[in-house]
């Protein structure tokens, strides 16, 4: 533990020397400091309501099985639009994405996704512009981090799943609490409170 979490950031995936600079802005150089640098919101994947229920105007997780695979319209040289409709309690929403052929190549007719965005249109046909999405197996509670310029929240969130596999794959973390106190006060380890403040699996554990 003391070993790897003394180490320089530089020692994690992706980070080299530039991005190290950036994690510095952030007060964070080693990998311990970058374990302590906590996530400021989540964004609850899991919560996702059905699209009938999808409020209007406003950021929202909407989940809808798509009903035909995106259809590829070029607009002008350097804009490619995909566009698409899913449903969900026999209403639509029809989604366009912009210069996204990677991700529209993975998107499968029948196949039920959360969509990650604004809801326009009406009430009986809804419209979705440039959507995260994600397929319904794999949602789960996204950590929000506290960013700088050159630095996105989504770099943030790869790199400490990064230094929490390592931090696995070297054994217990030694805990500050003396184990009587943690039983008696029914506290977690901090192995699973690291994990846990960073990617809790539940609304519950988080």
């Amino acid at each position: 533990m003391p070993s790897l979490t003394g180490q320089n950031i530089t020692v994690l995936k992706g980070v080299g020397e530039k991005r190290a600079q950036l994690f510095a802005k952030l007060g964070v150089d080693t990998v311990g400091a970058l374990l302590r640098f906590y996530p400021r919101a989540y964004e609850n994947f899991a919560s996702a309501l059905p699209l009938e229920e999808a409020p209007f105007g406003e950021p929202c997780f909407v989940r809808a099985t798509l009903l035909n695979a995106p259809v590829e319209h070029r607009v002008r040289k350097g804009m490619t639009l995909y566009r698409c409709v899913a449903g969900s309690g026999g209403v639509t929403l029809k989604i366009t994405l912009f210069n996204n052929k990677f991700l529209a190549a993975r998107l499968k007719a029948g196949e039920e996704y959360i969509f990650h965005g604004k809801v326009g249109g009406n009430f009986y046909s809804r419209e979705m512009s440039a959507p995260e999405i994600i397929p319904v197996a794999d949602a789960y509670i996204r950590p929000i981090y506290r960013q700088t310029e050159g630095l996105a929240s989504r770099i943030i969130e790869a790199t400490v799943r990064d230094a929490l596999a390592r931090l696995a794959a070297a054994g217990p973390v030694p805990d500050p609490l003396p184990e009587a106190i943690c039983k008696a006060n029914n506290l977690c380890s901090i192995s699973k409170a690291l994990r846990a403040i960073h990617f809790p699996r539940t609304a519950a554990e988080l």
